[in-house]
């Protein structure tokens, strides 16, 4: 009895530990970051945008998600290469 109690637990666990390691797709990831930015009220600008994907590939534990916010930030820095930092 007691096994099946410790299984029921290590399965709810193992289930809540994949939801949070969701793969999300480039898109998903830029808009939890502008959506976060919208939500504590600061501009959304490309200075925002990059600090809010360093934060985030900082944060994530999935090398899918860490891979989509590196690409993010290669854009990002690529369209905003001249200005002056």
């Amino acid at each position: 009895m007691q096994f099946e109690e410790e299984q029921t637990v290590t399965e709810i666990s193992e289930y809540f530990n994949q939801q949070e390691t969701q793969t999300l797709s480039e898109v998903e990831i830029l808009g939890r970051v502008v959506s976060s930015l919208l939500y504590s009220r600061y501009p959304v600008t490309n200075k925002a945008i990059i600090e809010g994907l360093i934060r985030q590939l900082e944060q994530d534990s999935n090398v899918s998600n860490q891979q989509g916010c590196r690409n993010l930030l290669e854009l990002v820095l690529l369209s905003t290469q001249d200005d002056v930092i």
